[in-house]
């Protein structure tokens, strides 16, 4: 049976700024960094390519914060 390790990314908007600020947790990440909007895809790629799957959004860029959930095998 797989074991799964969890990640919770908290995206929260700065409007007008055109950054984000997010922290999140999960084994060996760093709790903070900055995102710029139009940048967001190739952070979601560096976790891609760490092993996380992203499983779940909730929320949207309409709404702060933005939750989004991803797991990978431990």
């Amino acid at each position: 049976m797989t074991k799964w390790d969890y990640m919770v990314v908290i995206v929260e908007w700065e409007q007008g700024a055109g950054i984000t600020s997010v922290t999140y947790n999960g084994r060996g990440n760093r709790p903070k960094k900055k995102w710029l909007h139009h940048k967001r895809h190739k952070a979601l790629k560096e976790f891609g390519e760490a092993g996380w799957e992203l499983i779940k959004i909730i929320g949207d860029r309409s709404k702060s914060p933005e939750l989004l959930y991803f797991k990978r095998p431990l």
